[in-house]
């Protein structure tokens, strides 16, 4: 069987320089299935000017038995264009679509495209399942995380169990794509995959359990990145990598004796962070911490499902500078209850913790399909037709951009006060520098 994987293309105003970790792992797994032959199309690193067309009909030919893609909810229409550019030069050829948008709005997404099916969970769990399907020794009622529809239904097959150890399974192939055009000396890894917290806004890839993998297994992939492709800068893609000790404190440590020199951030919780800990991180090379704060109101923090406070961003906040750990903060406005005051206190939050911000970092809430804000719309009738809120998804593109708007603010005084606030934070550490 040859697969073609296809990267489509993300962000397209800014430079691609994050690898397709998921579809990575998608390819390592299917190339040690026997049988199969798998080729990559990354039209997210060529950026075609006709938005692939041309590459597809040079790259689909008859040889090719199953193409494979997915990504976030939010590359949708290009998946659905590209599907329909794959059916233009092969009207039999299967498209099917993973990642996190083949576990949501299932109906919606293939009552609305020529997408074949939907394989939701772990690639590394499913696809044996699915590959006895395609040659038709199993019901596609029998495989994991399967959605069709058959005759305007949707079939669906089981819920796809965890992997519970991540350690068994091959790092990307990173050799079947041009990693080099992506690393330019920093790749992205996951250490983990799960996180055990409910924020009412997130969505959760992979659940409320976090897996981690084992630290020669991740320090493993790190030496093959450093070695491979000159990578000197990592990140961490955990959804929370800080909570767990033990295992920072022998990550850091390995990590120095392994590839000393080497720099790298990941992914904080405010109420995970202490001076020892902090000691820690810096000693094993870590400069900096993606940590979101969310919001300076404490209604607004239990209201959104948070388990945090404003006063444990403020003390962590203070440990980080003290540390002189960079901070990459998270700020979100458009919640129920925003005020002026809510909104100002971020403002002054940063000043005072020397945290300069700019708009993705202070972004508008917005409801993922999936996530339990998403739900609570559903019920209270405020969205209303999912499809032409799926495209408004796709439109709106990063959080920046206002989609939803659940505060008594209008929408364009929302806009402006957003803007007013990261044009101050801005303008005092110009003047201040």
């Amino acid at each position: 069987m040859n697969i073609l994987l296809i990267v489509p293309p993300v962000r397209k105003d800014k430079e691609p320089n994050r690898f397709p970790l998921g579809l990575g792992y998608v390819a390592a797994n299917l190339r040690n299935m026997p049988n199969i032959s798998v080729r990559i199309l990354d039209l997210n690193l060529a950026r075609p000017s006709d938005d692939g067309r041309a590459l597809i009909m040079a790259t689909v030919n008859d040889e090719i038995d199953l193409v494979l893609t997915g990504g976030m909810l939010t590359v949708f229409q290009s998946i659905s264009s590209i599907t329909d550019m794959v059916k233009a030069c092969r009207p039999d050829l299967p498209v099917w679509v993973g990642g996190s948008m083949a576990a949501v709005m299932k109906e919606v997404i293939l009552g609305n495209s020529a997408i074949d099916g939907l394989l939701a969970g772990e690639a590394e769990y499913t696809l044996p399942a699915f590959v006895s399907y395609l040659k038709g020794d199993l019901a596609g009622e029998d495989v994991p995380g399967l959605s069709i529809l058959r005759d305007g239904r949707l079939i669906q097959g089981p819920v796809p169990d965890r992997i519970r150890s991540l350690d068994e399974l091959p790092m990307p192939a990173y050799d079947l794509f041009d990693t080099a055009a992506y690393s330019k000396g920093q790749a992205d890894i996951i250490a983990s995959r799960g996180c055990p917290f409910k924020c009412k806004f997130c969505y959760r890839n992979f659940g409320n359990l976090t897996i981690k993998r084992s630290v020669d297994n991740v320090l493993a992939e790190m030496v093959y990145l450093h070695k491979h492709y000159g990578v000197t800068t990592f990140k961490l893609e955990d959804e929370i990598f800080t909570i767990n000790r033990k295992y920072i404190k022998e990550f850091c440590k390995r990590i120095q004796e392994e590839l000393p020199g080497v720099r790298w951030m990941t992914y904080g919780r405010v109420d995970t962070i202490s001076d020892g800990l902090l000691q820690t991180l810096k000693a094993g090379g870590c400069y900096g911490l993606m940590m979101g704060f969310e919001w300076m109101d404490n209604d607004i923090l239990e209201d959104m499902g948070k388990q945090i406070t404003v006063e444990q961003c403020d003390t962590a906040a203070r440990l980080m500078l003290k540390h002189e750990m960079k901070i990459y903060p998270g700020f979100i406005i458009g919640a129920p209850g925003e005020t002026i005051d809510s909104v100002k206190a971020v403002e002054s939050f940063c000043l005072r913790h020397n945290i300069c911000i700019n708009e993705w970092q202070y972004a508008f809430l917005t409801a993922y399909p999936g996530t339990e804000l998403y739900k609570n719309l559903i019920r209270d009738g405020k969205i209303e037709d999912e499809y032409k809120y799926l495209i408004a998804l796709c439109a709106q593109g990063d959080t920046k951009n206002l989609l939803n708007n659940l505060s008594t603010f209008p929408d364009n005084d929302l806009r402006d006060l957003r803007d007013s606030v990261v044009e101050n934070i801005t303008n005092y550490f110009k003047k201040r520098d």
